[in-house]
């Protein structure tokens, strides 16, 4: 997790190593922040559609959660659900013996089927799931309790501050720092910068850095 301060100060930092002279509000900085980490966060999570391959990135935002699934069959998605990974739940055989299963998606056009089939019907040892706008459903219905696997959508970034004598002064207790690993500084970095108008190519940033990293003894 990178302290929100800490990017705040490498980005005016960097911003002045160019001489940009753009001075951003507190709002304008804590919006940008974000839309930094969400343009990140779609570019990966395009590519993991097309790919199924995850990028370091996009690893931060997975989630893991039990859920109870009532009688229903059907639960609500997570608040800060984006994108489901796998389902699984606990389940005990004949024998006693216990054990960690899949539970197998089923598209929306074949989920009125398989609840007519005899040969593909549902069963707490072969369960199934499937997506409909804001749910998610289950058969067998009382499936019970299941572990989904998510990726999140990113929290959004603040930089809180109070006001001492006319000037904004950090407040940790009222920030939200930014979730990404410090590994993913300069990518986040080059992207707010390119939204203020700077625009740094890869060794330029990295020279920056290897400076920054010399005067304050360390990076974010």
């Amino acid at each position: 997790m990178v302290n929100i301060n800490d990017f705040k100060l490498y980005t005016e930092y960097l911003s002045n190593k160019v001489q940009t002279g753009n001075t951003l509000t507190i709002p304008q900085f804590n919006q940008l922040c974000y839309q930094s980490v969400m343009q990140k966060f779609e570019g990966d999570y395009q590519t993991f559609l097309a790919t199924e391959e995850i990028s370091e990135f996009l690893r931060i935002y997975l989630k893991n959660t039990p859920v109870m699934v009532p009688l229903t069959g059907e639960i609500n998605y997570p608040s800060d659900y984006q994108h489901v990974m796998s389902l699984r739940k606990y389940f005990v055989n004949l024998k006693g013996v216990g054990r960690m299963i899949q539970v197998e998606e089923i598209k929306n056009t074949a989920w009125g089927f398989i609840q007519m089939s005899s040969l593909s019907e549902p069963t707490l040892r072969f369960p199934k799931y499937s997506e409909f706008d804001g749910i998610i459903r289950f058969l067998p219905k009382n499936i019970g309790i299941i572990e989904i696997d998510y990726i999140k959508t990113p929290d959004v970034p603040v930089w809180g501050y109070t006001t001492v004598s006319g000037r904004p002064v950090y407040d940790a207790s009222t920030s939200t720092n930014l979730e990404f690993q410090s590994y993913s500084t300069n990518s986040i970095a080059a992207i707010f910068l390119s939204l203020v108008g700077v625009n740094l190519k890869d060794s330029e940033l990295e020279g920056f850095a290897q400076q920054y990293m010399k005067e304050t003894k360390s990076l974010l």
